[in-house]
């Protein structure tokens, strides 16, 4: 039994979660590929962009 603190939910909030493994076909795999590699993309300019506005 856990809660956030300064939560709204009231009560125990139980959690639960089941692993999976996912078996794509290859050209399934290219376009994850490219996705996570604009989601990179996205994440370091971010990260470039506020490393210079504190300089």
């Amino acid at each position: 039994m856990s809660s956030v603190p300064n939560s709204m939910d009231s009560g125990n909030t139980n959690r639960k979660s089941k692993k999976i493994q996912i078996y794509p076909e290859t050209n399934l795999k290219i376009v994850y590929r490219k996705w996570l590699a604009a989601c990179r993309w996205c994440y370091n300019q971010a990260i470039a962009y506020q490393a210079a506005k504190r300089l």
